[in-house]
């Protein structure tokens, strides 16, 4: 049982940040080009989403 429930909150963590990368590379299609920045904001999602989003305020 614990088992299962930590395999579906690493798939659903994983899951969002798949998602925020494809929201990313939309909004700002040249920030990922290489497979290592992909897979890093894919684990860091969350970083990633704290500093995309200073960045853009600063810009605004």
């Amino acid at each position: 049982m614990d088992t299962g429930l930590i395999l579906m909150l690493i798939i659903f963590y994983l899951h969002l940040g798949w998602c925020w990368v494809s929201v990313l590379k939309r909004v700002v299609p040249g920030v990922i080009c290489s497979r290592f920045k992909y897979g890093l904001t894919l684990v860091l999602w969350p970083l990633s989403l704290i500093i995309s989003d200073a960045t853009m305020e600063e810009e605004e």
